[in-house]
Parts: structure tokens; C-alpha cells; sequence
């Protein structure tokens, strides 16, 4: 469907971090009147929190922090060319809220100068597996539209199992191959019907763990999606664009075996090679894929 008449969709998958509440929290010695805090000791209580509780608001802590940004930070707040923080019409939208809000922002305006005609963006929120994410990406959904009428969020937002830096181990070995699966599986396949063409994807990378980049970049490049991303307080719009790259299939049709069943089809040699490649890890005498070597075998 597409929105409001025009006749191409975008589709941008964003991944949350949780700058929303750490961009808010760090204008705290700015000393602005009306400032009201949210402390350790909330965010201590929302992180005792599982991401069902913070979806459901279940406990009281949830919308404290959801009340306290949407009425001082994502409205009526706004920052001079200095970079100095202060208060603005109470329904005027806070464009540098967050990483994810801000790059969205800045692509449509970039996007609608070079096509000269508004166009509809399809949304999705990928959140990590954490409370904190899961709030921001869900306080995303709410207010977009509000920044701008023709950018919609797309269903629920996405919680990828795993995508936590608490346990790195777990990260690599869950989080990176769910977030690929969660991308294939709920956009791509629910969207198999719309022809290509008609359809640009673009990656924002803003937000979320800046441990995940490097395998999303891999991703939009084999896949040719556009890179979308600030960096930090800067305004400038970075488009990493697909490069002319492609799958060797010589060298997929001669290793792919020992991708696909590392345990049963073997050959040291070629086995060591795909470890130098990142597509295998070696643990004493046994072999097992990488998160990218899942991502490539899934290709």
C-alpha cells in the first residue's frame, strides 16, 4: 500500500538504541527550567523489567519514563546552532531526540530535494533484546508520524533474542543469526509480493549497538540496500551506497559443504581457510559456522 498517493514506497529498517533516553539524560547539567530527571534509579527499575513487561506497561516505571519523553524531550525542546539545548513550543517536535528519529529525518529531506516529490516510508523498529530498546522503539512507533505524516511504522515492533552486549558469547551465537532471520523472515518474505522495483530499501544504522554495524553493512551491501547514518552530534547525512559487488559462486559451489555441515563434511585445509575468512570458528578440533558464515550459507 502506498501512502498518501505517491506512487514508490521506501522501506527503511532501523535498528533502536536507546539514545532517546541518553540524549535526554545528558542535557541534565544544562540546567533548564522544568528538567525533570530520570535517574538511576528508574532505569535500575526498568532494567529488572523483561521486554513483555515494558510492551504490556505493566509496571508503573515504564510510563513515568514514557510520560517524562514525551512531554520534555521529544516535544518542546530544541537546540541552537551552538549546541546549547532549550525549551520551545510545548507541541513544536524535538528533531534531535534520538540517532534513529534524526537520520530518518535527515534521509527524507535529502531524498525529497534529489526526487523533487514527497514520498511513503515503511518503518520497521528492530529492537535488541533489552528493556531499555524495547521502550524506545515502541516510543518511536508512536511518534513518527507526528515528525513526519508520510513515514509509518510497519506492525509490531521487532525484539531480536539475543542482541544484548551483556553476554557476548550469546551475541554472536544468537543475536547477529536472529537479527538476519527476523529481517528475511518478517520483512522480506511478508513482502514477497511487491515487485522490486517499486520498493527501495534502505538500512538505517544509527541506532542500536555499534557492534552490530559491521554485519549490517555486510547485509545491505550483498543484498544492495543504501546505508543510512549520523554520526553523533553531527548533521551531516553519511549514504553508503551498494557497491558493485557480488557472490563468488565458484567459491560457494567448492566450500559450501563445509559451511552447511562443519560437524560431518570435512576437510581441514578448506575448513582452516573458511576460519580465516570469519565463516568459521575452530574450538579444540571441531568447526561451527560464525554469524556470518550463517548469514552467507542463508544467502
Amino acid at each position: 500500500m502506498f501512502l498518501n498517493g505517491v506512487n514508490r514506497m521506501y522501506r527503511v529498517i532501523t535498528t533502536v538504541g536507546t539514545s532517546l533516553i541518553t540524549n535526554y539524560r545528558n542535557i541534565k547539567e544544562e540546567n533548564i527550567d522544568g528538567y525533570v530527571e530520570i535517574n538511576d534509579d528508574l532505569l535500575n527499575r526498568l532494567d529488572e523489567l523483561t521486554v513483555q513487561d515494558v510492551r504490556e506497561e505493566i509496571d508503573g516505571v515504564v510510563t513515568d519514563i514514557k510520560e517524562i519523553l514525551n512531554e520534555f524531550w521529544i516535544k518542546g525542546m530544541s537546540k541552537d546552532k551552538d549546541g546549547k539545548w532549550y525549551k520551545t513550543d510545548e507541541n513544536e517536535y524535538n528533531e534531535d531526540c534520538c540517532a534513529e528519529i534524526k537520520t530518518l529525518l535527515e534521509f527524507y529531506k535529502k531524498e525529497k530535494e534529489e526526487i523533487n516529490r514527497a514520498f511513503g516510508i515503511e518503518l520497521y523498529l528492530i529492537a535488541t533484546d533489552t528493556p531499555s530498546s524495547v521502550l524506545v522503539a515502541e516510543l518511536i512507533k508512536e511518534n513518527i508520524s507526528n515528525f513526519n505524516k508520510n513515514i509509518k511504522v510497519v506492525d509490531d515492533v521487532i525484539i531480536v533474542k539475543g542482541m544484548q552486549t551483556d553476554d557476548f558469547q550469546r551475541f554472536q551465537d544468537e543475536g547477529i543469526n536472529n537479527l538476519f532471520n527476523e529481517i528475511s523472515q518478517k520483512i522480506f518474505k511478508n513482502n514477497k509480493k511487491k515487485k522490486s522495483e517499486d520498493v527501495k530499501t534502505i538500512i538505517n544504522i544509527s541506532g542500536g549497538y555499534k557492534a552490530i554495524i559491521p554485519y549490517t553493512t555486510i547485509f545491505a551491501q550483498i543484498c544492495d540496500f543504501e546505508s543510512i547514518y549520523i554520526y553523533e552530534d553531527s548533521d551531516s547525512l553519511i549514504t553508503i551506497p551498494p557497491l558493485p559487488i557480488q557472490v563468488d559462486w565458484v567459491f560457494a559451489e567448492e566450500y559450501y559443504p563445509y559451511l552447511d555441515e562443519p560437524t560431518i563434511i570435512k576437510d581441514k585445509e578448506k575448513q582452516d581457510y573458511l576460519v580465516e575468512k570469519g565463516l568459521l570458528e575452530k574450538k579444540d578440533k571441531d568447526y561451527s559456522k560464525t554469524a556470518l558464515g550463517r548469514f552467507f550459507k542463508d544467502v
